[in-house]
């Protein structure tokens, strides 16, 4: 995956370059439990699991997990390519070192 926003795709998480992607990575620098805040894309989204990822050049090369009870605003769900300001904190919590706890659109995919 390169710089938030580009090659916004919609796939399922664990697949191929994503397995590969995580392994290959190196631990996180920042501590498990800083919150911050940052921009980004909607790369994926489960809706019958009520959850998605969102890729961010802060966070990269891991994605940011979120769950539909932390979008903010009208819309019930996140599409692929929305552009959103999101607030998260560095956990461990299964293959992703980011969880969000609010997600604001910013831009709603075109």
């Amino acid at each position: 995956m390169g710089p938030a926003g580009a090659g916004v795709e919609s796939v399922e998480p664990g697949s191929g370059s994503d397995a590969r992607r995580d392994a290959a990575a190196p631990v996180p620098r920042e501590p498990v439990g800083l919150a911050g805040v940052t921009g980004g894309t909607v790369r994926w989204v489960d809706a019958s699991r009520a959850h998605g990822a969102i890729a961010t050049e802060r966070t990269a090369p891991w994605d940011i997990w979120f769950h539909f009870s932390c979008i903010d605003g009208q819309r019930p769900a996140l599409v692929p390519g929305d552009r959103v300001e999101v607030r998260f904190l560095r956990l461990d919590l299964d293959s992703f070192r980011y969880v969000a706890h609010l997600v604001k659109v910013i831009e709603p995919a075109a």
